[in-house]
């Protein structure tokens, strides 16, 4: 385990199937509050079928702030679309542990 991931105050958040421009504001705001309360997050990323930039860059940018706070963002068990995504862009080192068995 990281020392930067406190599995016991860790927030979870349920990606959706889409995550699209529309999507982005809504995923900000909510990492956002849960960035507020804990630096260790967890992002379940298994429904994900589409994942666009706008959403990607608001991960990063959520994970960049985690790290700036001595925590990490996890993603658990990712799609193949997200994975697929994930790797095509060269981001798997931006996220702090990628648990899942479709990678």
């Amino acid at each position: 385990m990281s020392e930067g991931f406190d599995a016991q105050a860790v927030e979870t958040m349920q990606l959706a199937s889409i995550l699209d421009l529309t999507a982005a504001a809504g995923v900000k705001h909510e990492l956002a509050a849960m960035l507020a309360r804990s630096n260790s997050i967890l992002l379940d990323a298994s429904a994900v079928q589409r994942i666009t930039t706008p959403v990607l860059q608001v991960l990063v940018s959520a994970a960049h702030s985690a790290k700036a706070a001595g925590g990490e963002i996890r993603i658990s068990d990712p799609s193949s679309a997200f994975t697929d995504t994930i790797r095509l862009l060269s981001l798997g080192d931006t996220f702090g542990k990628i648990e899942a068995q479709h990678v």
